[in-house]
């Protein structure tokens, strides 16, 4: 009795033990690989982005950055600098391209050739909602406008073709910094504390001028 005792104990520890193995057992993440672009080999004009006008093509070099947007899933407003704002992500950067390699069918197109990107299944990101943003230049400083493609959903494998779009936003980083300091609460509270100091500072003058006058 006194052994059958011990040999269930045994088995017993032997459970928890293998219990508490498989729950603290780390999971693994598993590399995955994401195609983006905006791209036809055939020369589609359904792709590939464009000016203001809707004809002018993109320049090669002109820059595209892919951007997760965040858990909340949508779309935040540019840095001057071309970062994010919100809880946008930028997960790689490509560029417009109209030249070679790309076939001649595919040349002249304002197209952003297919770049892989490579992530963890365990990302945050996985399954979550991307879009490409171009700007008319090599880099958001020297734009003088960007675009946003619509968006895709990130996954293991999977490929995003943005159709064709257009530079929709004009601000350069001088009026996106005005915009951003006209938006910031504290400044609105600087502006009223101001008025109110000019508002104070007239009706002193006044004050002492009136009874000079009387």
């Amino acid at each position: 009795m006194y052994k059958a005792l011990r040999l269930l104990k045994l088995a017993v520890a032997v459970l928890l033990l293998l219990s508490i193995s498989l729950v603290s057992s780390p999971v693994w993440a598993v590399p995955a690989s994401f195609l983006w672009g905006s791209f036809d080999s055939g020369g589609a004009t359904t792709y590939g982005v464009y000016e203001h006008d809707n004809v002018t093509i993109l320049q090669t070099g002109d820059l595209a950055q892919l951007i997760w947007a965040g858990p909340n899933g949508s779309i935040d407003p540019p840095t001057p600098s071309g970062g994010v704002t919100g809880d946008d992500v930028i997960l790689d950067t490509s560029a417009v391209n109209n030249g070679s390699p790309l076939p001649p069918s595919a040349q002249n197109r304002g197209y952003i050739p297919f770049k892989t990107y490579t992530f963890d299944t365990e990302n945050p990101q996985n399954n979550g909602t991307i879009y490409i943003r171009a700007w008319n230049a090599s880099t958001a400083a020297g734009a003088t406008a960007y675009g946003n493609s619509t968006t895709g959903t990130l996954t293991n494998g999977g490929t995003f073709n943005a159709p064709r779009w257009t530079m929709m936003y004009t601000p350069n980083a001088v009026t996106l910094s005005s915009f951003r300091a006209a938006d910031r609460p504290g400044n609105a509270l600087i502006w009223g504390v101001a008025g109110l100091l000019a508002v104070v500072a007239v009706a002193v003058g006044l004050r002492r001028w009136w009874p000079a006058r009387g």
